[in-house]
C-alpha cells in the first residue's frame, strides 16, 4: 500500500521479482535503482526491448506491456541477478562501477558501489565474497536483461 492505495497484489514472490511501481521496489527488499533516460525501443508493446542511457552506460530492459515508458525513467534490478565478471552479451547488461563498501552478513555479502548520480544505487548480493576484494577497485557487474525493470520517474 502507499498512501491507502494498493499498489500491487500478488504471491510474494510475483511481487518481489516483477514489482508494478517503483514504490513496491523499493518497499519490498533491496535493489538496485539508477537513474537514466529511454534512448531506443526495439518493438511494438509485448516485444522487444528497451535502452536507457544511464550515467554508468547504456542498459538494456524488457519493453513494459502495461504502459509505454519513454523519457526520464528508473532501472532496477535485484542484488542477488547481479554477478562480477566480464562476459558480454546481447541478453546481458554489464557496466563498470567502484567498489564503496562491502558489508558481510554471514550468509551473504552485500557490495555497495559509487554512483556518479545522488539518489542511484548499485548493489550486489554474493553467497561467497571473492579474496581481495576492498573499497576502491573498479569491478565490471553484469546481470540478464530480462532481470531488469524499468518504472517512469516520479
Amino acid at each position: 500500500m502507499n498512501r491507502g492505495r494498493i499498489e500491487q497484489l500478488g504471491a510474494p514472490g510475483e511481487v518481489y521479482r516483477r514489482p508494478a511501481s517503483l514504490h513496491v521496489l523499493e518497499f519490498v527488499g533491496q535493489s538496485t535503482r539508477l537513474a537514466g533516460t529511454v534512448a531506443g525501443d526495439s518493438g511494438r508493446a509485448g516485444n522487444g526491448f528497451v535502452v536507457v542511457d544511464t550515467p554508468l552506460g547504456k542498459i538494456k530492459a524488457p519493453r513494459r506491456t502495461d504502459q509505454p515508458i519513454v523519457g526520464g525513467v528508473v532501472v532496477g534490478v535485484r542484488p542477488e541477478s547481479v554477478v562480477l565478471g566480464d562476459r558480454p552479451g546481447a541478453d546481458s547488461n554489464q557496466v563498470k562501477a567502484k567498489l564503496a563498501d562491502v558489508v558481510f552478513f554471514g550468509s551473504k555479502t552485500a557490495l555497495h558501489f559509487e554512483t556518479p548520480t545522488e539518489g542511484d544505487r548499485l548493489q550486489v548480493e554474493l553467497s561467497r565474497l571473492p579474496d581481495g576484494l576492498a573499497p576502491g577497485v573498479e569491478l565490471t557487474l553484469r546481470w540478464p536483461v530480462a532481470e531488469t525493470i524499468i518504472y517512469p520517474l516520479p
